[in-house]
């Protein structure tokens, strides 16, 4: 076999058979392993629905709180579920302190007749003057309280908002005569009840803000309301 060919074939059997060629010693390194992260444990952060009998005062002050605020500017006919989301708390919640929107409402309105009540205490001879304009102040600002006292009288057959108004409209009513103020003539609580009244319709049917206190002030005085009943 000439030389020529013996190299020819040499260079086949290298092309052919990876055998032939140098092993790869470079030693490759197995792949790592990542193990995952474990997410921290989240911290539960306490709500007003899972704190237990120590939440329940201030879940219920919290509802009183934005019925207070809701039915002064929407009526009494608020959805309750809007008060709960106001509040807070859920609607369940807020039936565990209040059974009803009438018994919610009346909650509320305490307030307002111990308002009432200091007024005529504190005003002297011209209290009327104040519990008036009081009353013509709520009938703008607080347009619940109206219809509040509406629903339970017709509703509650013990129920004494309307007795409890009245009394101490009579109360400031006869100092003033006694006093010799002749603006209150011989006008009755249930006068005034009835002018309180009219207020409400005027101010409910009436585009927002085109009543105001002082608008109601002016036509609706004492001594109009005196001039409009003969008293």
């Amino acid at each position: 076999m000439s030389g020529r060919y013996a190299l020819s074939m040499t260079s086949r059997t290298d092309a052919v058979n990876p055998a032939s060629k140098p092993a790869d010693t470079t030693t490759r390194s197995a792949p790592k392993r990542t193990t995952p992260k474990r997410a921290a444990p989240k911290r539960s952060t306490p709500t007003q629905a899972n704190r237990g009998p120590a939440a329940a005062a201030e879940n219920r002050a919290a509802i009183l709180n934005a019925a207070r605020r809701l039915l002064a500017e929407q009526g009494y006919d608020i959805p309750l579920s809007s008060i709960a989301r106001e509040a807070g708390v859920s609607q369940g919640v807020m039936y565990r302190h209040f059974r009803s929107r009438l018994e919610l409402a009346l909650e509320v309105f305490e307030d307002n007749f111990v308002a009432m009540e200091d007024i005529v205490e504190s005003g002297g001879e011209r209290a009327i003057f104040q519990l008036w304009d009081w009353l013509l102040v709520k009938a703008v600002d607080d347009v619940g309280f109206i219809e509040a006292l509406r629903t339970a009288r017709a509703e509650v057959a013990d129920y004494d908002g309307a007795t409890r108004l009245r009394s101490q409209l009579d109360i400031a009513l006869d100092r003033a005569r006694k006093a010799g103020l002749e603006e209150v003539g011989q006008l009755q609580a249930e006068d005034l009840a009835q002018a309180w009244r009219m207020a409400h319709g005027l101010v409910i049917t009436s585009r927002d803000g085109e009543v105001t206190p002082q608008w109601l002030g002016e036509i609706l005085s004492l001594e109009a309301v005196r001039r409009l009943l003969g008293r």
